[in-house]
């Protein structure tokens, strides 16, 4: 069976679709919180970049799922860790820390799209 939130290829892999946030940030273990100058670069589309990030969730390894939050605990998306928590510290202002999956901008920019169940 098919929900909203996700979608399955031919070689069985899901995609989470962002109808899904409300469901994932509540469990998730790992988050990262991006300050208010990040939010619009990652609603538009952007990956969260180190001066951004306002506080991430201790020993978070490379290549994890985190969900992204304001700094007001709103979830905005979801993402892949580009780097642990200990070599995001090392990174320079402009280094990518989160590899953006999807975004609560995509109901906006996906809307004719995003709810269509075949």
């Amino acid at each position: 069976m098919k929900d909203m939130s996700s979608a399955y290829m031919d070689h069985e892999s899901t995609i989470l679709h962002i109808t899904a946030l409300d469901v994932i940030a509540p469990h998730a273990r790992y988050k990262v919180w991006i300050k208010p100058n990040g939010e619009m670069p990652f609603l538009y589309g952007g990956n969260v970049v180190k001066a951004h990030v306002g506080r991430w969730s201790d020993d978070c390894p490379e290549h994890q799922g985190v969900v992204v939050m304001s700094m007001d605990d709103t979830p905005l998306g979801f993402g892949v860790t580009a780097r642990s928590t200990a070599e995001a510290r090392r990174l320079d202002p402009t280094g990518i820390t989160t590899f953006r999956q999807g975004d609560i901008g995509e109901y906006l920019r996906e809307e004719d799209t995003l709810f269509q169940t075949t």
